[in-house]
């Protein structure tokens, strides 16, 4: 992830947490990270999905 210095597969470990309904606390919990680290990196993977999404899906009403 650009601009993180966590290690990708915490990164990754993280984000499949949180894409199974765990909490920002359990992730916390769970990975060792500290949940302003995970907040942050989901504002980097939503921004990254945001913009492929942009690129793929057009013209949609």
């Amino acid at each position: 992830m650009p601009g993180m210095l966590i290690p990708r597969s915490k990164a990754i470990l993280a984000v499949q947490l949180l894409l199974e309904c765990n909490s920002i606390r359990a992730t916390e919990r769970i990975t060792g990270l500290h949940r302003d680290t995970i907040m942050r990196l989901l504002v980097v993977v939503g921004k990254q999905a945001e913009s492929v999404l942009g690129h793929i899906i057009r013209n949609v009403t």
